[in-house]
């Protein structure tokens, strides 16, 4: 019944509040000017910045964006989903969402939601139900305490079904363009386009690497790559390393601190960690030594984008054995070596070309 009477109240011109598989968002027919400015009032939003067109189906993005052919996998793959496109409106597109010839859709994975935008072939308006610049609202009685009521005709009764908002890509230039990190990993977004992402301002990209017990060979990875990042982009990359079996706690083995000493890497602070899920989540590359590491990952949700360290280099071996069985000093140079071999072959260039400016969205 609350999302019948949301169908009558977005008809008549109304503005409700309604849970997604993301986060809750406003919501208003998108050419109404007096219902959108509303949305703007509500969340104290300026102007300047879009709201998003939600569709009911995959197959009406195209009548609204002209999308360039590599980026139409990520239609057919991702959406319905917690994605938000923007590519170059198309002329039915609504004027008043769209900025600088561009425009934003989404396509809710979500079946009430879906089922209501059935009802409108020309999409709704819509943004995140939370005031500009304040975390994201996931339950009706946060929107009900946290956003101005008297603004709002209708807010459906629930919860939203993920705790994060959706990923933004735009597809404008000649790669895609990440403005909002979310469920779909860069990683994801890079193999169904073929081409590598850009990171847009203000945004980390964070690596994460894996081993046995984080004392050896994640570990010695985790410091020659905090050394060996261009200055540039040092502030803008955040890594880390774990163990799937890690004594929680420990130091970084001696040998293995010795040999990193001998390529100028001094005054290591270095405690274990175990791999967590939280980890696996908030990575966006996970480089791992061995298979069973990648399957230790993959378990924890991060198969999308997880590689073996050298292999993802193109480098034989690709794996990296254990160094502490050995027990002497030139295996964990060699240890060394074989990582500093993927950093400067792989690793290094893939994150510098992270953050060069190719395209605008």
């Amino acid at each position: 019944m609350s999302w019948a009477r949301a169908v009558d109240i977005l008809k008549e011109g109304g503005v409700v509040a309604l849970p997604t598989e993301t986060v809750y968002g406003l919501f208003s027919r998108p050419d109404l000017e007096e219902a959108v400015q509303r949305i703007y009032r509500i969340k104290g939003r300026t102007f300047e910045k879009p709201l998003t067109l939600m569709l009911a189906t995959p197959d009406a993005v195209s009548r609204f964006l002209d999308l360039p052919d590599w980026a139409r996998p990520l239609v057919h793959t991702c959406l319905p989903g917690p994605l938000t496109l923007i590519a170059k409106a198309t002329p039915e597109a609504p004027p008043l969402l769209v900025r600088n010839g561009t425009l934003g859709i989404r396509v809710p994975d979500h079946p009430d939601l879906q089922a209501l935008l059935k009802h409108f072939p020309e999409g709704l308006a819509s943004t995140s139900a939370n005031l500009s610049g304040h975390p994201d609202l996931r339950t009706s009685q946060e929107v009900q305490n946290v956003l101005p009521r008297s603004e709002i005709d209708w807010i459906v009764p629930g919860e939203s079904l993920d705790h994060r908002p959706s990923t933004v890509v735009s597809v404008v230039g000649d790669r895609p363009r990440i403005l909002r990190k979310g469920p779909i990993p860069i990683l994801e977004i890079e193999r169904l386009t073929g081409r590598e992402a850009v990171l847009g301002p203000g945004l980390f990209f964070y690596v994460l690497f894996v081993c046995t017990g984080n004392t050896c060979r994640s570990a010695m990875a985790e410091w020659l790559l905090k050394k060996r990042i261009p200055a540039p982009i040092k502030h803008r990359v955040v890594v880390r390393s774990a163990g799937t079996m890690a004594p929680e706690g420990s130091d970084i083995h001696g040998l293995a601190r010795q040999a990193l000493e001998e390529v100028g890497i001094y005054h290591i602070r270095h405690r274990a960690t175990s791999l967590t899920p939280e980890l696996v989540e908030e990575a966006d590359l996970i480089l791992v030594m061995e298979e069973g590491h990648r399957h230790d990952v993959e378990a924890l949700g991060g198969a999308s984008k997880t590689y073996l360290l050298r292999g993802w280099a193109g480098l034989e071996p690709e794996t990296i054995d254990d160094p502490i069985f050995m027990g002497t000093l030139s295996h964990y140079q060699h240890t060394r070596d074989l990582i500093l071999e993927a950093l400067d072959q792989k690793v290094i260039p893939y994150l510098e070309r992270k953050f060069q400016d190719h395209g605008k969205g």
